[in-house]
């Protein structure tokens, strides 16, 4: 039993001894000194974050296809009016050939009723003209 005291109380001093020697180191703080000199003062901008530009132009498009040539990369500095992208051409080239087809073939259908008309008009006098 007075063992088991003993190395309670030997247990007790070691952690005070310890709590007492940690707690006398803290972190050692250094100071730089120099004296006092005439000179210019410097001018410095420390900053963190993000970098924003200036100004900022949100780019849409109006169109979809399929991107042909792309002469401005992301972040690349463009001018007003430089070209940023363009379009593969054949799949609107094949709509305007099939409209082109559609426009030929409405105009021939046109030209079919005219004639069509004019067949009729004919008829309509020959057969006004027999009544007679």
């Amino acid at each position: 039993m007075r063992t088991r005291i003993l190395v309670g109380a030997l247990a007790v001093v070691v952690v005070v001894g310890l709590v007492l020697a940690l707690g006398r180191r803290g972190p050692q703080i250094q100071v730089a000194t120099s004296p006092a000199t005439k000179g210019g003062i410097a001018r410095q901008v420390l900053a963190t974050g993000t970098l924003e530009p200036a100004r900022m132009v949100e780019v849409g498009a109006q169109v979809s296809g399929t991107i042909a040539e792309l002469p401005a990369d992301f972040n690349s500095t463009v001018k007003s009016g430089q070209v940023v992208a363009r379009l593969d051409p054949s799949f609107y080239e094949s709509q305007l050939d099939a409209a082109r087809g559609q426009l030929a073939q409405a105009t021939a259908e046109a030209s079919q009723m005219q004639t069509a008309l004019e067949d009729a008009k004919r008829k309509l006098t020959r057969a006004v003209q027999e009544l007679v």
